[in-house]
């Protein structure tokens, strides 16, 4: 009798002529998408970040590995003054036990959008583990390749009040592009 997961094909016996089930081994498009190594450049510029960190997610799991440039090009909509205070007291929360297993909100824009891509994996599960592995974000765009716009991540003509990614970080705290110049960007790994 097989065991686990997967299809299941039925094998007759010789002997008996009793129908036994056979497990099959099928690897899927994760893994063939992962053995030939597609890699997709994503430009995150002008992309509601929410819709860009659930696409980038799904393509994660299906095997592909992603890069993300222009991450503090990404947008958020709503009232401006409420994003920055929603995220200033998300950075504020401490557990009273131990408060440094808090939560920790990066004011990076670049592990900003990381962490947000990491909360639409199932990172508990080995699948989601390795699909984050695949992740990389950059601010800028030391590739120098153009990436491509995912237009399901574009914003309605009708949103009036939005925030750049960039924007809400410096309100967080970054510093700003002076650590990061053409030459040494290291992408979040």
């Amino acid at each position: 009798m097989a065991t686990g997961k997967g299809k299941m094909e039925k094998k007759e016996s010789e002997k008996t002529k009793k129908v036994i089930p056979v497990h099959v081994h099928s690897k899927g498009k994760r893994a063939a998408a992962e053995k030939a190594g597609e890699e997709v450049v994503i430009d995150a510029n002008e992309a509601i970040a929410g819709r860009l960190a659930s696409k980038v997610a799904k393509i994660l799991l299906n095997g592909k590995r992603v890069r993300v440039v222009n991450a503090e090009k990404a947008i958020f909509s709503g009232n401006p003054k409420r994003l920055v205070e929603k995220y200033i007291q998300c950075r504020n929360l401490k557990s009273k036990q131990n408060p440094e297993k808090s939560p920790k909100w990066p004011k990076v824009p670049n592990l900003f959008l990381r962490r947000l891509i990491r909360g639409m994996l199932p990172r508990k599960k080995a699948v989601g583990r390795a699909a984050f592995k695949r992740l990389r974000v950059y601010v800028g765009n030391p590739l120098r390749e153009p990436g491509e716009s995912l237009k399901e991540a574009k914003p309605s003509e009708s949103i009036e009040r939005f925030m750049t990614l960039g924007e809400l970080c410096k309100h967080l705290g970054w510093k700003g592009n002076k650590a990061t110049s053409a030459a040494g960007v290291k992408p979040s790994s």
